[in-house]
């Protein structure tokens, strides 16, 4: 798991990815709540979004700048965890 006082800039972007996980799950609840909503197609994307965000953050925890990260291993953190049963 990265370490705070080690790796500070990837720390801070594995909670960027929580918190925007966050931020659409908040957006998602209200749209949901309200009369407007726009149904299933907004609520896969959001979804989608969702589970981008907190894939990359599971992804990226043992990530830090020494390592290079590729746009294929970028895509790669996007999807669903391998090492969550």
């Amino acid at each position: 798991m990265i370490e705070r006082r080690e790796f500070p800039d990837e720390f801070n972007d594995l909670i960027k990815e929580l918190n925007d996980a966050q931020k659409y799950i908040d957006n998602l609840t209200k749209e949901m709540k309200s009369s407007d909503f726009e149904g299933e197609q907004y609520y896969k994307a959001q979804i989608t979004n969702i589970y981008s965000c907190i894939n990359r953050a599971w992804n990226m925890r043992n990530h830090t700048i020494l390592d290079s990260l590729s746009k294929e291993s970028f895509q790669n953190y996007t999807s669903f965890p391998q090492d969550i049963p």
